[in-house]
C-alpha cells in the first residue's frame, strides 16, 4: 500500500501526519479533563473569512494553513470535477500560484513568504517551490518520471516530502538548494512521508512497517527518524511539530475513533475534549504550547457536531465562546481550529448561521 500523496493530516478532513520513537518507552500524564468555557480575561478572536482570488469568486477554499510570525496563509481554491488551484494570502489578499500545470496545491509557506507544494497533469506529480517573487521552481524527483509531493518547508528553504520509488511505495525526502536526497527511515519500516516542518526544520509525517497501516514519525533537523508510541494505539498520527520539536496529533485505538494528544519533551499527553465528546484531534500547535483541533461526537466512526478547540496548558476551551461580540453575534460558530501560528492566528472551519463550513482565519481581537 503506498502512502497517500501528500497524507495531508487531516483539517477535519484532510492534511498530514505523525511522531517519535522511544527505544525507551513514553510516559503518559493526563491533565484534568477541563472543557470550559471563557473567563473575562480570556482573549478572543474575530472571524475573517478566506476569500477566493479573482476569477474564482463563489470557488470553495478546499484547505488553508497558517504558520510562523508572517501571517501568511496557503491552501487550495477548488476549480470544480475535484481539481484546485493553489493560492497564497498576503495580508489578507489572494494570489493565485503561477507556474503550476493541471490541478496544484501549496501545501505550507515560510517567513521568506516561500511556498511548497505540487501539481498533478495527467496523473504525474511534481513538487514545487514558489519563491517570495511569485516564480516556481518545479523540482527534480527521486526517480525521473515519477510522482513526488512538496508538502513541508523550513525558514532556512529546504523542502521536504515524499518521492515514489520504482517499486511502488514512497518514500520521504528532503530538497535543498534544489538537490533532492531520501531522509532516512526508522528501522523495519519501506515507506514514508513528511507532511509538515517546523520552522527551525522539525518534521513529522508518517511511516509504515512492511506497507501495512502507519505510524507517526518525527524527524531532528540532522534527519534522524525516530516513531511515537501510544500505548494501545493501533495508529498515531503527527498533525504538527513545533521548534522545540514537541508534537501535536492524534490516536487510535483501534475502535476507528481518533483522541488529541501532545508530545512534549518525549512524554505524550492526552488532552481532554469538550465535556459530552468522545473523540478529537489536535492539529496545530505553536511554540508557546497553545494547541488547536476539534473535539466530537464519533457516531459511527464519523466525527459529528464538531467544536473548534484551543487547548492552553492542557485545558480545552471551545473557539466558539471565544469568538469576540461582533463575530459571535453575527452567528459564527467554528467547528476545527487546523492551525495556530506565533502570533496566535489561527486558520479554521466556521460556520455562519449554520450554513457549511468554510475556511476563515481566527484574528486576535482588540481588548473589548
Amino acid at each position: 500500500m503506498a502512502l497517500a500523496p501528500a497524507m495531508r493530516g487531516e483539517m477535519g478532513m484532510q492534511r498530514r501526519l505523525i511522531s517519535s520513537l522511544a527505544a525507551f518507552a513514553c510516559m503518559i500524564s493526563m491533565p484534568a479533563q477541563a472543557a470550559g468555557g471563557s473567563s473575562a480575561t480570556a482573549p478572543t478572536w474575530d472571524v475573517v473569512p478566506l476569500v477566493p482570488p479573482a476569477g474564482f469568486e463563489g470557488h470553495a477554499i478546499a484547505t488553508a494553513t497558517v504558520s510562523g510570525h508572517t501571517g501568511l496563509v496557503v491552501g487550495e481554491v477548488a476549480q470544480g470535477d475535484e481539481h484546485t488551484r493553489a493560492v497564497a494570502w498576503r495580508h489578507g489578499v489572494p494570489h493565485l500560484l503561477a507556474g503550476a500545470s493541471g490541478s496544484s496545491s501549496a501545501m505550507q509557506g515560510n517567513d521568506k513568504n516561500q511556498v511548497a507544494g505540487f501539481d498533478n497533469e495527467d496523473g504525474l506529480y511534481t513538487a514545487l517551490l514558489w519563491a517570495a517573487d511569485g516564480s516556481v521552481t518545479r523540482l527534480t524527483p527521486l526517480w525521473r518520471g515519477l510522482p513526488a509531493f512538496a508538502n513541508a518547508l523550513d525558514d532556512s528553504g529546504i523542502v521536504s516530502g515524499s518521492a515514489y520509488t520504482p517499486y511502488g511505495n514512497t518514500v520521504p525526502v528532503i530538497w535543498k538548494q534544489g538537490v533532492v536526497s531520501r531522509l532516512a527511515l526508522p528501522p523495519k519500516t519501506v515507506q514514508g512521508s513528511v507532511a509538515f516542518s517546523s520552522p527551525k526544520g522539525y518534521k513529522v509525517g508518517v511511516t509504515s512497517p512492511q506497507r501495512k497501516g502507519f505510524q507517526g514519525t518525527i524527524w531532528t533537523p540532522s534527519g534522524v527518524p525516530a516513531v511515537i508510541s501510544v500505548p494501545g494505539a493501533t495508529i498515531v498520527q503527527a498533525s504538527w511539530v513545533n521548534d522545540s520539536g514537541d508534537v501535536a496529533g492524534s490516536y487510535d485505538l483501534g475502535d476507528g475513533i481518533q483522541h488529541p494528544f501532545l508530545q512534549v519533551s518525549g512524554q505524550v499527553q492526552m488532552l481532554p475534549l469538550v465535556q459530552g465528546d468522545t473523540g478529537g484531534q489536535a492539529t496545530g500547535l505553536n511554540n508557546a504550547g497553545v494547541a488547536v483541533g476539534m473535539s466530537a461526537v464519533y457516531v459511527d466512526k464519523v466525527p459529528t457536531h464538531p467544536h473548534g478547540v484551543i487547548w492552553k496548558s492542557g485545558v480545552a476551551h471551545e473557539l466558539s465562546a471565544l469568538l469576540s461580540a461582533t463575530s459571535r453575534q453575527a452567528g459564527w460558530t467554528v467547528t476545527d481550529g487546523t492551525r495556530i501560528d506565533e502570533r496566535n492566528r489561527i486558520t479554521a472551519l466556521a460556520s455562519l448561521n449554520g450554513a457549511p463550513e468554510v475556511s476563515v482565519v481566527l484574528v486576535p481581537a482588540a481588548a473589548e
